[in-house]
């Protein structure tokens, strides 16, 4: 690969990352606006139902682009016993006390700025050994980001060994029981009264859902999809979105309040889809304020939700339309983030550690 098309990797990386952060906070901003529940949900006429569900669908292809950027990155590495050593210490190591720093920030902000529990060391304990998660609805990413992280030398070197075809037998079987298992029992649930299925196959070592999306990055890296052309790609990805916004309002009407995530296998065909139309761009417009953001885009994911809420809860006092509640100060918490990670980052020797930043 030459120096330019390096760069031109790079450049489109960079773009699905910030677009992935930005839908992290725009999501996030939506579910403090729209109340995703079935009491909630049906003070809203039709209009702004399909409206709610069609924001926060789209923000939810956020985690799916950071997974498939994950395997496309690292799954196609070669990893010896010291490349596996080199990884645990730069990558799970530094990911870890990165995690345990900013759980001692989050339980310290809970309790003594925004007032929601009573600090205690015990339960501090607790959620630095994984046994209870922190009050913060962005916080369970990183346990589940550090799980794959410890297992993913010895997955690279696996994958490495078997021709790519072979490798979409088991992506295709683990796909359908980890991501289409969970949507049928939702509508056979709907169909039934409430009454639910009972999955008998296991995960195995597949790595569940989001190991599949890590799977389909590195079959990204591999070109499976480099034939397909683009309108069909679009077309797929467009009647994936459609059909998870409408399979929502559908369950909703069926009493039961489902919004969708990376389980569903909708998500994974528009997720997939528009990763691939990323992957062929070749020059990004504006790309100095999108590396500033990719950059930044750990860092924003750790710090967004403190600034988020005061900012929402000046939002909410508002007496916009909620469609303006939700976009309008997103930018706004954005912009804090950087800020406020801008300064971390200057702190001396530690800065750029407890941001993550490479």
């Amino acid at each position: 690969m030459t120096q330019t098309e390096k760069k031109d990797r790079y450049q489109w990386i960079d773009l699905a990352r910030t677009a992935a952060i930005l839908l992290v906070v725009l999501s996030h901003c939506t579910s403090r606006v729209y109340p995703f529940h079935l009491d909630g949900i049906e003070t809203y006429d039709l209009v702004s139902q399909m409206t709610a569900f069609s924001i926060i669908t789209v923000t939810k292809i956020s985690v799916p682009f950071f997974l498939l950027i994950t395997g496309y990155l690292l799954l196609d590495r070669e990893y010896d016993a010291e490349g596996c050593r080199r990884f645990w210490i730069r990558s799970c190591l530094h990911l870890w006390i990165c995690t345990v720093l900013w759980w001692i920030v989050y339980d310290l902000f809970l309790s003594f700025v925004l007032h929601r529990q009573e600090f205690s060391f015990s339960g501090l304990l607790l959620d630095v050994l994984f046994f209870r998660r922190v009050n913060l609805n962005h916080v369970w990413y990183l346990p589940v980001l550090l799980s794959y992280y410890v297992l993913l030398p010895f997955a690279a070197k696996a994958l490495r060994a078997f021709p790519v075809r072979m490798l979409l037998v088991p992506a295709a079987v683990f796909t359908f029981f980890s991501m289409g298992y969970p949507v049928f029992n939702l509508a056979y649930r709907a169909l039934h009264d409430g009454t639910s299925l009972f999955l008998q196959f296991p995960d195995g070592f597949s790595g569940g859902k989001y190991g599949m999306y890590l799977l389909w990055g590195y079959l990204i890296k591999k070109d499976v999809l480099k034939k397909t052309r683009g309108r069909w790609l679009l077309a797929l990805g467009a009647v994936g979105y459609a059909g998870m916004v409408f399979f929502q309002y559908w369950v909703y009407r069926h009493g039961i309040a489902y919004n969708v995530a990376c389980e569903n296998p909708l998500m994974l065909l528009t997720a997939v889809c528009l990763f691939e139309l990323f992957s062929r761009i070749r020059r990004v417009r504006c790309y100095r304020a999108v590396r500033v953001l990719a950059y930044y885009s750990f860092a924003i994911y750790l710090i967004h939700n403190l600034p988020l809420q005061f900012v929402m809860e000046k939002a909410a006092g508002m007496p916009w339309p909620a469609v303006l509640r939700v976009l309008l100060p997103m930018p706004v918490v954005v912009a804090l983030s950087v800020a406020i990670a801008w300064v971390i980052e200057r702190v001396p020797k530690a800065g750029r550690y407890l941001l993550y930043l490479k």
